[in-house]
C-alpha cells in the first residue's frame, strides 16, 4: 500500500464509536482537510479525547466516511466531538 499525507488535515467525530467499529463519521465537511484515496492507498490517524489516544490506519475516504483498521494493542471507545488528526 502507498501512504497518502495532507497538511493539517483534521477533523473531528461525529458521533460515538466503540472498540470495534471499523466506519467513523466526521462532524460535516471535516473530511475534505483530508487525503483522497484510491485503492491501494491509506494514510495513518490518531483519535485523542482528553487524555486517551488511539492510531488507526485510514483505508477509505469517501466525504466525511472513513475506512479505518483498528490497531489491535489498545482500540478503545471516544465519544462524540475526539478529535482526530492525520498524522505521520
Amino acid at each position: 500500500m502507498t501512504f497518502k499525507f495532507s497538511n493539517n488535515g483534521e477533523g473531528w467525530l461525529n458521533s460515538a464509536i466503540g472498540t470495534s467499529d471499523t466506519s467513523i463519521t466526521l462532524q460535516s465537511g471535516n473530511g475534505a482537510s483530508l487525503p483522497s484515496l484510491s485503492a491501494g492507498e491509506k494514510f495513518e490517524a490518531v483519535i485523542i479525547e482528553g487524555s486517551k489516544s488511539e492510531w488507526i490506519t485510514v483505508t477509505a475516504r469517501s466525504g466525511d466516511q472513513l475506512t479505518v483498521t483498528r490497531h489491535p494493542t489498545a482500540p478503545q471507545s471516544f465519544n462524540a466531538g475526539a478529535h482526530v488528526m492525520h498524522t505521520m
